[in-house]
């Protein structure tokens, strides 16, 4: 239950954070990045299992980029969902790659094993 509260934090961060550095995002408050954390971490269990199934051949072709659209799509249907705007999919496919940046980051502190 802690790493799952964990992660949604660090979702919340990363999405906010991908709203002040992407000028394609608007994120108004901590809020609303919180409701997009929670949408997107439901996308993420859910939704892209299944596009990394369907797309495999196509990520295998790319060598793995492919990966990136499917977290660009991600996060372009969770601001469908939420109150999180996205202009364009092109600020969707860089905010993807910023969060998955930023998650990176914050797991690696937050989250790391104490074994």
């Amino acid at each position: 239950m802690r790493e799952l509260i964990a992660r949604l934090i660090i979702n919340t961060a990363a999405l906010y954070g991908a709203g002040q550095f992407i000028s394609g995002i608007h994120v108004d408050s901590w809020g609303t990045a919180l409701w997009g954390a929670i949408i997107f971490s439901v996308l993420n269990m859910i939704v892209k299992p299944i596009l990394k199934f369907i797309s495999f051949p196509i990520t295998c072709l790319t060598i793995g980029l492919f990966s990136l659209v499917i977290n660009g799509f991600i996060l372009y249907l969770t601001a469908f969902l939420s109150s999180i705007q996205i202009d364009t999919f092109g600020a969707a496919f860089i905010g993807g790659i910023v969060v998955g940046i930023i998650n990176w980051f914050l797991g690696m502190i937050f989250l790391a094993d104490n074994k």
